[in-house]
């Protein structure tokens, strides 16, 4: 248990002594940008999706309830 502890404490001080570099956040908020512009580009599928699969679990869940 001792040893776990000894072990978890090097592995988070390594984690936190690591520092990132500039590409790798420009990298990080390309992504986030792309993936917010495609959010706002899809959103009406993406709600027609999400509608569609919302009232298909529901009927699942209501077939499973009235068997009882």
């Amino acid at each position: 248990m001792l040893k776990a502890k000894v072990m978890m404490n090097i592995l988070k001080a390594k984690a936190l002594k690591r520092k990132r570099g500039s590409k790798e956040l420009m990298i990080e908020l390309g992504l986030a940008i792309v993936g917010v512009v495609l959010l706002i580009v899809f959103r009406e599928q993406i709600s027609t999706l999400l509608q569609t699969l919302g009232a298909f679990v529901t009927e699942k869940i209501k077939g499973l309830f009235s068997g009882m």
